[in-house]
């Protein structure tokens, strides 16, 4: 009698509880809280290539200036503002557009400066940056 009961009682159900819905709610929380962070962690790390990938080309800009034969007075530095356009500027011949700082690595500024010393070293690095040195 009672499995008649429960089998009608299945056959004549429409729709969810509010238990199974509950349930399909809490899962897709669990799911979104497991993907959210990884999702955060492929952007910064796309940032950082980026980031690299600035630095190189800033050091082979570099590199060619010096290689091109060109006096380095000391204390050199070229700095630009992330998407400048090459003008007048020494990296002119260079570089086409300065390359900007990516959000996410931790630097609020958006430019980089190129620093030249006498002995032929060439250091890379975002502009506030400086301040770490010191």
């Amino acid at each position: 009698m009672l499995r008649g009961f429960l089998r009608r009682l299945a056959k004549d159900r429409r729709g969810f509880t509010l238990i199974e819905l509950v349930m399909v709610i809490a899962i897709l929380g669990i799911l979104a809280t497991i993907a959210i962070p990884k999702f955060h962690a492929s952007r910064k790390r796309a940032a950082i290539t980026a980031h690299k990938a600035n630095i190189r080309i800033l050091m082979g800009a570099a590199t060619m200036y010096i290689a091109d034969g060109n006096e380095i007075p000391e204390n050199y530095k070229w700095t630009g503002t992330g998407g400048e356009k090459a003008k007048d500027q020494d990296w002119a011949l260079y570089l086409q557009e300065w390359p900007s700082v990516p959000n996410g690595i931790g630097y609020d500024n958006e430019e980089y400066s190129v620093e030249f010393s006498i002995d032929g070293n060439i250091e890379v690095k975002p502009n506030d940056a400086e301040d770490d040195d010191e």
